[in-house]
């Protein structure tokens, strides 16, 4: 092997792990320009690597065993549901997103006609939510690059990366330990990133606490299978680090009181020897129970009797008011997505269309449905759940080939294969994936256990990904400011506007362009702001603090019976909320 082919071996590895390493430094890809820079670093190093010749597979497959074919059907499907229309075009998405366009354009011209607003260009997407699925978008051509990149490694690489993907997440599981018990980190990430204040609270690089319970238990797995074939193979030095990283990873889980990692976890502790044996080997099995022995009595002996409330939720599910509640969401989508049945309300467009037909008045803004099955299939609707449906079954066809092939190591797919069975039980309860550096991860040890390319395939999947990654780095600057709550608040009335185009059913977006005009001395701005923050009411009728606010701008407006109608539309969703005296009409 000439120094040329070893460098270009290893370089899309190098690649991977920089960028993983950036975003974990930088908060796990939560910032808009750290998202759309991993994902055009990733996407032009896997367009330039497959234009280059590697380690080839020319066994014929079936074309729908092909994962570019599955990378360009996603592509397809989101570049659909992000292209801008102008209003009238609009009409071919349906009826329903037609009328909510056209109530967005119509009230946003009385809006410029008072001169309130700059008028923004009034091109709207059939995504609900067009900043969250550019997200999407960028998550899954990183995601995508990663798996294309690290299936080209010969299988030294792919046992090198594997281990450096475990020595990095135990460092952060170390970090995110230490943070939630000995120094808290506050509103920031790595103690240094300035963040808004969130629940449960961040830890390491991750914002939200489940979510860094999520990415260790993901990667417990691949470290027990390593101890677990270094102590079989009589690496004893190598047995050791990987212990310990084994300990570090499966303690920061019950640490982060992520009930859904842990129980995802736990999973994976059976299935593993279980899934040895049933193969045959029973050496590996062997093997494999000596690190769980290990981490089963660190975390008794050490973090149990601290974590007893957490764990104990686990053990009575059906007393867990906050399963109740997802459990309730989840069966409020599986009747209601039925609105939007064939391509859904747009990928990551939960929190802007859940509310218009929630039964529930349970307070909190939800962002996501907290089951990825259940959103994909709300989001998404039909068309991309038969997508997410191919994926799966190219990734068990091809892991199947992998397996019979030996293109990769035994403990590289043994250390997958539990990944991935943490992964799927923790998609029932959260959000992960939505996470860059979670799902890059993901994808990356994804693409370990698949088949090299072949060698006359041309990279067409991976050229286009490269292209529309530019595309998302261009809108990089607006993905948070466009989506997110904590930033909606404070946007001026312009951004408000805008944020209104993009996603016409953000009942945020409309009600607080409503509280900026409410601000105002002359009363036609001001009737304008009651109307806007009327139509958020639309969005999200089971609001009842909203109902309670916008009764009070509208007593300010003298519109007596309107204040009246919002404190009782409240009063239906709270029954200690009561009119104000002085709004009785017997006062």
């Amino acid at each position: 092997m000439t120094s040329a082919t070893k460098i270009r071996d290893v370089l899309p590895a190098v690649a991977v792990m920089l960028v993983l390493s950036l975003l974990a430094a930088s908060g796990a890809g939560i910032h808009g320009w750290t998202l759309a820079g991993a994902a055009v670093l990733l996407a032009w190093t896997a367009a330039m690597t497959g234009l280059s010749p590697g380690h080839a597979d020319n066994t014929p497959i079936p074309t729908w065993q092909r994962i570019e074919w599955v990378y360009l059907a996603v592509l397809l499907f989101l570049s659909l549901m992000l292209i801008p229309l102008p209003l009238g075009a609009t009409t071919l998405t349906g009826f329903r997103r037609f009328a909510e366009n056209k109530v967005a354009a119509t009230r946003l011209r009385q809006a410029a006609a008072l001169d309130i607003i700059d008028l923004p260009a009034l091109l709207f997407s059939t995504t609900r939510n067009r900043a969250g699925t550019l997200r999407v978008l960028a998550i899954c051509i990183g995601g995508f690059s990663c798996a294309l990149l690290s299936r080209r490694m010969p299988p030294p690489v792919r046992h090198f990366l594997l281990r450096a993907l475990v020595l990095g997440g135990a460092v952060v599981a170390w970090l995110g330990t230490v943070s939630l018990l000995f120094f808290p980190q506050g509103d920031t990430l790595w103690w240094t990133i300035s963040i808004p204040h969130t629940l449960p609270g961040p830890a390491a690089c991750f914002i939200n606490q489940n979510h860094f319970g999520a990415f260790t238990a993901m990667l417990c797995p691949c470290a027990i299978v390593l101890a677990a074939d270094d102590m079989r193979k009589r690496r004893w030095l190598a047995a050791i680090l990987m212990t310990l990283c084994t300990v570090l990873l499966a303690v920061s889980v019950p640490v982060s009181e992520a009930r859904g990692a842990l129980l995802a976890g736990a999973s994976a502790l059976i299935v593993l020897p279980v899934f040895s044996l049933a193969r045959g080997h029973r050496r590996q099995a062997f093997w494999t129970l000596l690190p769980i022995l290990v981490l089963l009595v660190t975390v008794g002996l050490l973090i149990a009797p601290h974590k007893k409330d957490s764990m104990g939720e686990l053990l009575r599910p059906t007393e867990s008011a906050s399963l109740q509640r997802r459990v309730q969401v989840w069966h409020e989508c599986l009747v209601n997505w039925t609105h939007r049945p064939v391509v859904g309300n747009g990928p990551n467009s939960f929190h802007t269309s859940y509310p218009m037909w929630r039964h529930s008045s349970t307070s909190g803004h939800r962002t996501h449905a907290e089951n990825m099955y259940v959103e994909v299939l709300f989001d998404s609707g039909v068309a991309g759940t038969a997508i997410a449906l191919w994926a799966i079954a190219v990734l068990a066809a091809r892991m199947k080939r992998t397996r019979a092939s030996g293109a990769c190591e035994p403990s590289v797919y043994y250390a997958v294969a539990g990944a991935l069975v943490v992964a799927g039980v923790n998609a029932l309860v959260e959000f992960a994936i939505y996470v860059p550096l979670y799902a890059f991860t993901l994808a990356t040890l994804i693409g370990l256990v698949l088949p090299s390319p072949e060698e006359s395939r041309r990279p067409i999947a991976e050229l286009t990904g490269a292209i529309l990654s530019l595309v998302v780095a261009f809108t990089a600057p607006v993905l948070y400011s466009r989506d997110s709550i904590r930033a909606i608040p404070g946007a001026n009335v312009d951004d408000l506007a805008r944020s209104i185009v993009w996603a016409p059913t953000s009942q945020h977006a409309w009600y607080y362009a409503g509280r900026q005009m409410m601000r105002s001395k002359d009363k036609p701005v001001r009737r304008m702001g009651e109307r806007f923050m009327t139509q958020s009411m639309e969005y999200d009728p089971k609001n009842y603090r909203h109902w309670r606010k916008l009764g009070e701008l509208r007593w300010k407006l003298k519109d007596r019976d309107g204040a009246r109608e919002a404190y009782e539309r409240a009063h239906e969703l709270r029954e200690w909320v009561k009119t104000p005296p002085y709004m009785r009409e017997d006062a």
